[in-house]
């Protein structure tokens, strides 16, 4: 039997891994929406490398960001003290420290993506004036990662409720059953904590699964410690966004091929694929390499 904080946190990290599987792994081209003012704004003509922002994931546009993951959370935790699964010191701990120990989640910024380059409802985000007027920017970001590991990972955002509570369950009893590691019940719920607050971020409700999201999402702590050559990180800024000053932070990703597509909304001219090759060229890319195509959604108005 081994005491060994580090070798839980990381037997929980496989479960997520694991448990999570297709839920929370995305590979392949995923699809940015974005109005045509940001368009230069991303590609940026500065030699080989791309602009992408990362939002304060506090400042989304989803007012119950993280709130999705304390309602399942408890709720799983209550049905397997129930059940007679954990202990009632175990349950009580966690109770314990969940109400005196504040998530630190301030250093987390997400970008938005979807797997779904041309979308009805994501385009309807984009619906001005009677007119869809919007882009959807394909990327491959081919990295290999783990979890809550490194400065930027990639995860699929899990909006059915068993998958979410498969997850749960599963990290709760391997922190409080795991026989092979002998750790306090405190240390023990503290990891399970600290596991499952990284959950917060990809969790969402049912009512968006339309959108099939998939994030980058950035540990701002990580980065700044972070020697990685695909991409440096700004100071933290503020836009202000209806009258909130919302942070955020500008990456710039060193590697313009991971631009692979673009797709632009319905009701959009034929000019518009002509005027996306010409900036392209203009910025620096190779248009020739990059497939532009409009929707498929057949709406005039």
């Amino acid at each position: 039997m081994q005491t060994n904080p580090e070798l839980m946190e990381q037997e929980l990290r496989n479960i997520i891994l694991q448990t999570g599987g297709s839920d929370i792994s995305h590979q392949g081209v995923m699809y940015h929406y974005t109005s045509s003012p940001i368009i230069p704004r991303i590609l940026r003509a500065q030699s080989d490398a791309l602009c992408l922002r990362f939002t304060d994931y506090r400042f989304l546009n989803d007012k119950s960001e993280g709130e999705e993951l304390t309602v399942q959370f408890q709720a799983v935790l209550q049905k397997l003290f129930a059940l007679g699964e954990i202990s009632k010191e175990f349950y009580a701990e966690v109770i314990r420290q969940r109400a005196t120990v504040k998530a630190d989640t301030n250093k987390f910024y997400v970008m938005c993506f979807s797997q779904e380059k041309d979308s009805l409802p994501m385009w309807n985000y984009y619906l001005k004036d009677g007119k869809y007027q919007g882009y959807s920017l394909g990327f491959d970001f081919d990295f290999q990662d783990l979890f809550s590991k490194k400065a930027i990972f990639k995860r699929k955002v899990i909006y059915d409720d068993r998958a979410k509570q498969t997850i749960i369950g599963n990290l709760i009893l391997e922190a409080a059953t795991d026989e092979h590691i002998a750790l306090s019940v405190t240390e023990r719920c503290r990891l399970l904590l600290n596991a499952v607050g990284d959950l917060a971020l990809v969790m969402k409700k049912s009512c968006f699964a339309h959108e099939r999201e998939v994030r980058l999402i950035l540990d701002l702590e990580a980065a700044t410690r972070s020697d990685a050559d695909a991409f440096s990180c700004s100071e933290v800024r503020h836009v202000d966004t209806n009258g909130v000053f919302v942070p955020y932070c500008n990456v710039t990703w060193n590697d313009k091929s991971v631009l692979k597509e673009i797709c632009y909304a319905p009701t959009m001219p034929e000019q518009t694929e002509l005027g996306l090759r010409s900036l392209l060229d203009t910025m620096g890319y190779d248009s020739k390499t990059i497939r532009i195509t409009p929707s498929d959604i057949p709406v005039r108005y």
